[in-house]
């Protein structure tokens, strides 16, 4: 490609026949190394802008997307990877997903690759259509690749290999002479589809299209030697039988959840490159004349629409439900309960999923017997969500009975969660494996997992922690987290499923009796049912144990639900005066309110009691 700059240069030399002095070209250079500075500053400009984006819109995608790899430091895991077909970018995958662990490393890196995508495909334009500035075109590619990347079952190496893809082509294009640029395309054609997979097609597709196009001997046609080159390697893995669909070969499917049907918006990123590589090579011979404001205007308005464009598909594609629930994930796994409890997109009314989440918070904040009204519920499945088998239910299902310490069902989630996980593999779930085992005593299990979690990055340290109770059972017996759990199940007996979790929840309480999160998940559950036997039967059974010494308000008030007529024995089971003295006040507001006919006035002084949810509440 002519630089514009030299073009006038030349143009100057033969209109006058005048030696260029030194001092002019000194100039040009000058004015080179500016427009050079200036498009390194946009570029600059377009990735700052973009880590800005990406952290404000999709920031909780990254760290719900790093749960799905498991980038180990092992010779094994490397071999085992880079041997299969497309083993270097799932290989290379991994490994940057690892950094999406920590905050704002995920933005940062999908706000770098789509700057390069975008900017690798600026420079095939430049090279094949110099004369046409489409920035609108150079970045449809990255802005499908936004948007599939809100998809969790999207892979993140389609990514990477779109832009290694664009970044051999640029390579292959700047080599001048025909036959070593054929044959650096070609090795790229056989190899360098088993690297990275169906998108180093696209690299052939653009050496071919622009030599078609833009070259003048007849040797170009030789170009389409390389598409046959390009059909070894996906013809070979089909009748070989190690590839069983053509779709997993030749299109953008194999970077996406090989058990589900891929969204369309997958294909967009490909027909983006092909969009731009077709209309590169037909504009390569088009000049246009659009004045000095013509100049100035139409990128700008190319520049607008790109980015209406972007932001509407982002908004249309990242959606809210999914984001919400990926935000409770990663406050649930870190530990942010207050953050849970403030969510503004909490819906604990119409959602089983946020209830969940919401009461596991409260649990963990030792308030779900005191505030669980406080907070919108629906009904006892708010509690404990029924299975589906998915990564995200299993996943919640095994925090809540590991929070409950029915460790056998927390177990079991895990492995299901595992199981649903494409890759089975899942950090956060490899560390509730190794305390699950660690308090069953089955060390040499919970030493496997371990090894597994010390040969990554952000999990390392938390492994570690753990390898200090193999073959100490003292020692795990008197940590806070495990020992307590370890007092749960001492004295079970039987097996457990999810259909027995209130005879599993008797078990508990009666075998570690100071476990107050079993009694508080064992009441609210009787309380939201409005089963009167079984609230009855609790407050007999848990009368006097420690887990309910101080007994949680709402179970006060059930008490007196009891007893409502029994005044002299609520302070046995607890009731302190001041719960004694607001339940006078609600029955003397429930007569008021009857009188006058304005029972909904109640709601705002008693809206988080009990008695006003038994009586009010479906």
């Amino acid at each position: 490609m002519r630089n514009p700059f030299l073009s006038v240069l030349l143009s100057a030399k033969q209109k006058t026949g005048e030696r260029v002095s030194s001092l002019n070209l000194l100039k040009i250079f000058t004015m080179i190394k500016l427009n050079r500075a200036g498009q390194a500053a946009g570029w600059l400009l377009v990735f700052i802008l973009m880590t800005g984006y990406c952290q404000h819109y999709f920031a909780y995608n990254y760290f719900y997307a790093e749960q799905f790899y498991l980038f180990r430091f092992d010779s094994d895991y490397a071999w085992q990877t880079l041997s299969q077909p497309g083993g270097v970018v799932t290989y290379l995958a991994a490994f940057l997903t690892q950094f999406f662990f920590y905050t704002y490393a995920g933005a940062v890196l999908s706000a770098l690759l789509f700057t390069m995508i975008a900017w690798q495909m600026s420079r095939y334009w430049k090279r094949i259509a110099p004369n046409i500035l489409a920035p609108l075109f150079y970045f449809l590619p990255s802005v499908a690749l936004l948007w599939i990347q809100t998809d969790f079952n999207y892979h993140w190496e389609g990514t990477l290999a779109l832009w290694i893809s664009l970044l051999m082509l640029d390579v292959c294009l700047a080599v001048r002479k025909n036959l070593f640029r054929w044959v650096i395309t070609g090795v790229w054609a056989i190899f360098g589809y088993y690297f990275v997979g169906p998108y180093g097609l696209l690299t052939v597709a653009g050496v071919v299209m622009a030599d078609l196009f833009t070259k003048q001997t007849s040797q170009k046609w030789w170009a389409l030697c390389l598409l046959l080159l390009a059909g070894i390697v996906p013809l070979t893995l089909y009748y070989k039988d190690i590839v069983l669909e053509w779709r997993f070969l030749l299109t953008s499917d194999v970077y996406y959840h090989s058990r589900l049907n891929p969204p369309a918006m997958l294909a967009y990123a490909g027909w983006a490159c092909l969009l731009n590589l077709t209309a590169a090579c037909l504009l390569s011979r088009k000049t246009f004349s659009a004045g000095r404001w013509g100049r100035i205007c139409l990128p700008v308005a190319q520049i607008v629409l790109l980015a209406w464009l972007m932001h509407s598909g982002s908004l249309r594609y990242n959606s809210v439900k999914n984001y919400e629930a990926k935000t409770l994930d990663y406050y649930c796994r870190t530990g942010q309960w207050q953050e849970v409890l403030d969510f503004p997109g909490l819906r604990s009314d119409r959602n089983m999923m946020h209830a969940c989440y919401q009461n596991l918070a409260l649990s963990h904040l030792d308030q779900l017997g005191d505030r669980l009204f406080d907070y919108k519920q629906c009904g006892p499945q708010g509690l404990v969500l029924p299975s589906n088998r998915s990564v995200n239910a299993s996943t919640l299902l095994s925090d809540i009975y590991y929070q409950m310490g029915n460790v056998a069902l927390a177990q079991e989630m895990a492995f299901e969660g595992m199981i649903a996980s494409e890759r089975a593999v899942n950090p956060r779930l490899l560390l509730r494996l190794i305390q699950t085992n660690l308090i069953y005593g089955y060390d040499n299990v919970a030493e496997k997992y371990i090894r597994l979690l010390e040969q990554t990055l952000a999990y390392a340290d938390k492994a570690s922690r753990y390898r200090q109770f193999l073959g100490h059972p003292e020692k795990m017996k008197a940590d806070p987290e495990l020992g307590g759990r370890y007092a749960c199940v001492q004295h079970l007996s039987g097996l457990t499923n999810e259909t027995q979790l209130i005879p599993n929840l008797e078990q508990i309480i009666h075998s570690n009796t100071s476990w107050r999160p079993a009694f508080q998940y064992y009441g609210v559950m009787c309380l939201l049912s409005k089963d009167m036997k079984a609230i009855r039967d609790f407050i007999e059974h848990t009368k006097g144990m420690s887990g309910m010494k101080p007994m949680p308000r709402l179970f006060q008030e059930a008490v007196i639900q009891v007893h409502e007529g029994e005044e002299e024995v609520w302070a046995d089971y607890g009731v302190t005066p001041q719960v004694a003295q607001r339940f006078k006040a609600y029955r003397q507001a429930v007569l008021s309110a009857r009188r006058s006919g304005q029972m909904y006035g109640l709601q705002g002084s008693y809206g988080n009691t009990y008695w006003y949810y038994y009586m009010f509440r479906r």
